[in-house]
């Protein structure tokens, strides 16, 4: 005998269907970055550090993200900071950071965001070719 299926409030599984994806905007999220944290020994960050993080306060997914993702994010910043400055060699630590954060494509997927492109597809739509003067290109 089979079951009827459970009320939506009361499934245990409540991650996303394979059709639930959640579309992010495509352009820069509009959110002013937090000032850098302060930096404990040196006191400098690296260019490639103060870029990355511009760079994800800028990006789509930064809208996402909660204030408690702000210590993964700033755990990232460190190693990026140390790998560009050649005190570390840990990428694997940095590529599994940005994945929880959405930052890699694979991420992304697994986490079933999309960036929205189609609005600024359409805005940069090409139109079809004017119709060509070639007399030997003409519609029979």
């Amino acid at each position: 005998m089979s079951t009827q299926p459970k009320p939506d409030g009361h499934r245990r599984r409540r991650n996303l269907a394979a059709h639930e994806w959640r579309y992010l905007p495509d352009g820069p999220s509009g959110i002013d970055p937090p000032p850098m944290p302060k930096r404990n020994r040196r006191g400098v960050w690296t260019i490639e550090a103060r870029s990355a993080w511009l760079e994800w306060w800028a990006s789509p997914m930064a809208i996402v993200w909660l204030e408690a993702d702000k210590v993964s994010l700033r755990r990232a910043l460190r190693l990026v900071d140390d790998i560009a400055a050649g005190r570390s060699s840990e990428h694997a630590a940095l590529t599994a950071l940005e994945d929880r954060l959405g930052l890699t494509p694979k991420a992304r997927r697994y986490l079933q965001w999309e960036i929205d492109r189609a609005s600024a597809q359409s805005a940069t739509a090409h139109r079809p070719p004017p119709p060509s003067s070639d007399p030997r290109l003409r519609a029979v």
